[in-house]
């Protein structure tokens, strides 16, 4: 089912520097590059990025590079950016139009007809980057010998997500509700009188017949009402579970899109790789530009469920986080416990000191629930033949607490 996963993925953790002064590379001994306003210090280099700031001993630097290529200044660029104005799409569009990197720019002139779909001069440019992009593959396919052409046909440009290939919106809130930890900030409504049904059918538990207990219920956060009304009722209480919204997301995905997307993204969601018209070894990832909602969530879920062919390990293992095939198959063959099936000519992590292996590392271990799999009972079907597996006994939380029975109260280790 995964037997191509993370074909020839390059690692790109780029961050924002500092307006004030030119961004910065530092190359460190692991082949993590970090970006950033760079400082010496007298023990190694401080770096302030979009995210954080964090010191390097100089000992782990082998080198600090000022000068960029189009496409680093281009993501660089893309890291300081507000995802959600269309304007600052826009604007990075015709930045990369000029740097001639049109696939960068038609994703950003995309990503501002979403935000703003009246924007006329990003619909006009994001028009014309079709035409370039097209004419180009066209180009490519027709000037192609013969016999390479009938063994090895030309990769298409990856085609925009159709609407029945992405989650739901009930299905994005099934896996919110799910995975919400008591620290979460998140916005949270209660639908259909769902608090009042609740207190009526606890008002039979012993610590619900004590006084003050409702009052002390209803003067709760609303994340704290709803994480005592999912520890409290089984998976399978539907009726309640779905009238709980979750309108932000929680810390799960907001790390899911700064942390590990990055790593998984940067070239396995490329046309050439998972990005294409068809799965490669069973699977298609999807082009996210900017914060787009349903793109995240269904590249979370595809991620989650996909298992090696013979099931023995999980790109996702939430029981044993570092034998995630998310981490085994990117990095070099001698470390690796599963091997990636194809050589990589560069490989993810070249240890697993790596910061970016630390980063994805650190998801799976503290910002998923674990290490039992929360039952989604999401209604997705995965399109183009993908074959999602959350239900083996191994991996999935109980599917049927008993009545009243609790849900763990948080996984994480």
């Amino acid at each position: 089912m995964f037997g191509r996963f993370l074909c020839v993925c390059a690692v790109f953790l780029v961050a924002a520097g500092i307006a004030r002064a030119e961004p910065q590379t530092l190359k460190l001994r692991d082949g993590a590059q970090i970006t950033g306003e760079v400082t010496k210090t007298e023990t190694g280099y401080h770096v302030v990025m979009k995210y954080g700031e964090a010191d390097y001993p100089a000992a782990d630097v082998l080198e600090v590079v000022t000068e960029v290529s189009p496409l680093q200044e281009y993501q660089q660029r893309a890291a300081r950016i507000d995802p959600n104005s269309a304007e600052e799409h826009f604007s990075l569009g015709e930045w990369a139009m000029n740097a001639n990197l049109p696939e960068q720019a038609r994703d950003e002139f995309a990503a501002a007809v979403r935000i703003q779909p009246g924007m006329e001069k990003a619909s006009l440019r994001l028009r014309q980057m079709d035409l370039k992009l097209g004419r180009r593959e066209q180009r490519r396919a027709t000037t192609a010998a013969a016999p390479l052409a009938a063994s090895r046909p030309a990769v298409a440009a990856p085609e925009e997500p159709r609407e029945e290939w992405l989650l739901s919106d009930d299905d994005i809130n099934r896996i919110r509700v799910e995975e919400l930890e008591p620290n979460d900030r998140v916005r949270v409504e209660f639908s259909n009188d769902v608090i009042n049904r609740y207190i009526e059918a606890m008002r039979s538990l012993p610590e619900f017949r004590e006084v003050n207990a409702e009052r002390m219920f209803r003067a709760k956060t609303p994340v704290a009402r709803a994480i005592d009304m999912l520890n409290r009722t089984d998976s399978n209480n539907t009726a309640l579970r779905d009238d709980i919204r979750i309108l932000s997301d929680p810390q799960f995905m907001i790390d899911f899109r700064r942390r590990v997307w990055p790593v998984v993204g940067a070239r396995c969601a490329a046309a050439e790789c998972h990005g294409g018209d068809q799965p490669v070894g069973g699977m298609k990832l999807f082009r996210t530009t900017g914060n787009d909602e349903r793109t995240n969530y269904t590249n979370f879920i595809i991620l989650d469920g996909m298992t090696s062919r013979d099931g023995r390990y999980r790109v996702i293992d939430r029981q044993n986080p570092d034998k995630s095939l998310l981490l085994q198959y990117g990095l070099l063959p001698e470390l690796a416990e599963a091997r990636h099936p194809e050589k990589l000519r560069q490989p993810i992590f070249l240890n697993r000191n790596a910061t970016s292996y630390r980063h994805v590392l650190n998801w799976i271990q503290t910002s998923l629930r674990g290490p039992k799999h929360p039952n989604y009972r999401l209604e997705y079907s995965p399109p183009l033949g993908m074959k999602l597996d959350f239900f083996s006994a191994s991996v999935l939380d109980s599917k049927a607490a008993p009545a009243g029975g609790t849900r763990t109260p948080s996984g994480r280790r």
